[in-house]
């Protein structure tokens, strides 16, 4: 794969912003990040317009566009979560893959192996409970 440093930061937004748009279907962008589904629609969608990135940097373009306010489409669907039930198994999760890899959670999240790793984590610990 390139490095994003190969393509310009402009383009890579463009076709981030394009895909999502295309593909969130009223969905947030961490619930696109995060179900598999979903993600692999708007991956498809960049991969088709710029061929050579990263799975893992296209979603954390996403990710940066969503936190600067720059992506495009109205939130208008929402899964609702019972943290309480979970919690403490994402938070153990999150620290043994920020230990394990030296990556922050978001990066993690990003990459779809580590994200995979993280719900194997997770359901180790609260097995009663769906990845998504």
């Amino acid at each position: 794969m390139l490095s994003v440093s190969w393509v310009l930061a402009a383009d890579l937004e463009e076709v981030v912003r394009q895909s999502f748009a295309a593909t969130h279907q009223g969905w947030s962008s961490d619930e696109v990040l995060v179900h598999d589904q979903r993600n692999q629609e708007f991956l498809q969608a960049c991969r088709r317009q710029l061929s050579g990135v990263s799975d893992r940097e296209f979603n954390w373009a996403m990710l940066n566009l969503r936190k600067a306010k720059k992506l495009p489409g109205k939130v208008t669907k929402r899964k609702t979560h019972k943290h309480e039930t979970y919690h403490h198994a994402a938070e153990i999760a999150a620290r043994e893959i920020e230990d394990r890899y030296k990556q922050n959670i978001d990066r993690a999240l990003c990459d779809t192996a580590l994200r995979k790793e993280f719900d194997k984590v997770a359901l180790m610990l609260a097995p009663e409970i769906s990845p998504y």
